[in-house]
């Protein structure tokens, strides 16, 4: 499979990319739980409501049991009454899915492996935004604007390019040893740093 190498800002060859990689090698299984689980780890699991054995108050019984024509009530904690506690309600909860890691990377390979089929991921040259700003980083990556949803992967951490990047709101970024299955994915053109090509083959380019 061949992709396209940008280079200088303008239209350059094709370049190798996941080479011994076929359709057969892609599992869309995998692609589904590693979504499933990493959006299932963003859940904080936080809400929390009151059962009937938590609320304060109820040792009294309201009113006698016969002789008023009112129904029974035994506590006013009860889950009829306002203010009393709540019928299997939602408590704290940890929601997060431990995946394997070969699963992990059977998901990135076949996300990147369709991304290429489909021919939306280009090579770009190294390059550092030295004065942090967006307006240097939009003259490199303005011709993908119109993919609305671009993720940059870079090959180095560099807070003036991260600087630059955060400001635009169709693109993501990330380190290639940090990318994410929902981030790629979801990305409808994935811009790659040169020298980030090669870590990507080796970590995701060969089935193991």
């Amino acid at each position: 499979m061949q992709i396209e190498y940008h280079i200088d800002g303008g239209k350059g060859k094709k370049i190798d990319f996941f080479q011994g990689l076929t359709a057969d090698s892609v599992s869309q299984g995998s692609v589904y739980y590693a979504i499933n689980a990493t959006l299932a780890n963003r859940r904080a699991g936080l809400a929390s409501t009151k059962s009937r054995g938590m609320i304060r108050g109820g040792g009294k019984k309201p009113w006698r049991q016969k002789g008023l024509g009112r129904a029974r009530a035994g506590t006013r904690t009860s889950p009829l009454w306002r203010g009393g506690g709540t019928v299997f309600g939602p408590i704290p909860h940890d929601f997060s899915i431990r995946l394997p890691k070969k699963q992990k990377k059977a998901a990135l390979r076949s996300a990147l492996y369709e991304k290429a089929f489909e021919n939306k991921i280009t090579v770009l040259d190294d390059f550092v935004i030295s004065d942090g700003k967006t307006k240097s980083l939009l003259s490199r990556i303005s011709s993908f604007a119109g993919a609305k949803r671009v993720l940059l992967v870079l090959s180095e951490d560099n807070e003036l390019t991260k600087r630059a990047a955060r400001n635009i709101s169709w693109l993501s970024y990330n380190h290639v040893s940090r990318l994410s299955i929902h981030d790629v994915y979801y990305a409808k053109h994935i811009l790659v740093q040169v020298s980030a090509l090669g870590e990507l083959e080796k970590k995701y380019g060969v089935a193991q």
